[in-house]
């Protein structure tokens, strides 16, 4: 798509997609000393709707990511250096409310985590993985009604909001699948011009502040966007007010490149550098396939999560969780087998409340992720 077509399609954003309307009411020359034009405005809101619209542009698609976090000494010199990893598998059709996304750290081998969210269901199992010279346990499947699940995508990573992620809201994952239109809410409808100029090669520069109403923090998003690729953030350093002496930050830096796939564009690797909090380097690399494509409608199925005999299929909901199908074992066969009830009721006992430990142990280590996330949060 031509960076011409591109601005013309701006212009009709609003219809495809509504929830960004045309005009940026919250764009007004609020800090003293700061000057722009009024044309400057408006190209600078043409420019973040055509980067809105670019990234809400593609509709689906299958993506590997690779994801490498490299964490060193805080800013006393405490700490040592760590890298870690995890390896991702994303799938998604959003007009039919289709998600997959799966989740191994690199240290381990297995089954990885696994999340499918259909339009009224979720199914979701923890990772069988074992470190690596392990053996593979068997694996609890469960499906709970969409309705039951508060955020089914609670800290899981979207390459389109990693672009936008510095290195504390990554590590904190805060950049979570299905946050992306409150990201680009906050630029559109939430901050305050602060700055734009044209750079040389298709290039253009936004300085975006935003003041949280709970920490009272400013947060500064300075963007550059590639206008020969529909608006692209291809660099953003983020710096904040919310130090001890209320002086700005070091700012992070995340850069990103991008390729045409199918008539949109898709990130392939994003490095976010910083020293804030300690010093970081994040590097995530994708590969995509299918962008803007018919899926294969088994990727949101119950053989995604490749079953094994002795697996465990269950329905649960805020109160239960009732086995209703051991793989590879007939249920009323299984009664009428020469185990003795009396010795197959505690065993089954005992591995329930296993798999539901290890199921409570997974939602708990997501929900104060979110937390520390949300705290963490300007």
């Amino acid at each position: 798509m031509t960076s011409k077509v591109m601005v013309l399609a701006v212009f009709v954003a609003h219809l495809v997609i509504p929830s960004f309307p045309f005009t940026c009411p919250a764009f007004a020359n609020n800090d003293a000393g700061i000057t722009y034009n009024q044309q400057q405005s408006i190209d600078a809101q043409v420019a973040l709707q055509g980067m809105a619209f670019t990234l809400k542009s593609v509709r689906s698609g299958t993506c590997s990511m690779q994801c490498q976090y490299q964490y060193g000494p805080n800013h006393k010199g405490e700490g040592k250096l760590k890298v870690t990893g995890e390896n991702l598998f994303i799938a998604f059709d959003k007009d039919k409310y289709l998600y997959r996304y799966d989740q191994l750290e690199t240290r381990y081998s297995g089954r990885p985590d696994q999340i499918i969210v259909l339009p009224d269901v979720v199914l979701l199992t923890p990772g069988d993985w074992t470190k690596k010279s392990g053996s593979n346990p068997r694996r609890l499947v469960i499906r709970k009604s969409r309705s039951d699940v508060d955020n089914p995508f609670q800290g899981d990573r979207d390459p389109f909001v990693t672009v936008f992620a510095d290195c504390q809201s990554s590590k904190m994952h805060e950049s979570q699948a299905g946050n992306l239109d409150s990201i680009l809410n906050k630029m559109l409808e939430e901050s305050t011009l602060f700055r734009y100029e044209n750079e040389k090669g298709n290039r253009i520069r936004i300085v975006l502040r935003h003041k949280s109403p709970q920490s009272k923090v400013t947060v500064e998003r300075d963007l550059t966007l590639d206008t020969s690729m529909g608006y692209v953030p291809i660099r953003l350093l983020v710096r904040h007010d919310g130090t001890k002496s209320g002086e700005w930050t070091e700012p992070d830096v995340i850069e990103t490149k991008w390729k045409p796939s199918n008539e949109v564009y898709v990130p392939t690797r994003t490095i976010a550098s910083g020293t804030t909090y300690r010093q970081s380097v994040l590097t995530f690399v994708m590969k995509w396939e299918h962008v803007n494509e018919a899926l294969d409608a088994t990727l949101f199925t119950e053989e995604a999560f490749s079953l094994k005999s002795g697996d465990l299929m269950a329905v649960a909901n805020r109160e239960s969780i009732i086995v209703e199908k051991i793989v590879g074992v007939d249920l009323p066969e299984m009664h009428r087998s020469q185990v003795p009830p009396t010795d197959l009721r505690p065993r089954m006992a005992v591995l329930l409340l296993v798999h539901a430990a290890l199921i409570g142990g997974w939602f708990y280590y997501r929900r104060r992720r979110k937390r520390n996330s949300t705290a963490q949060r300007v």
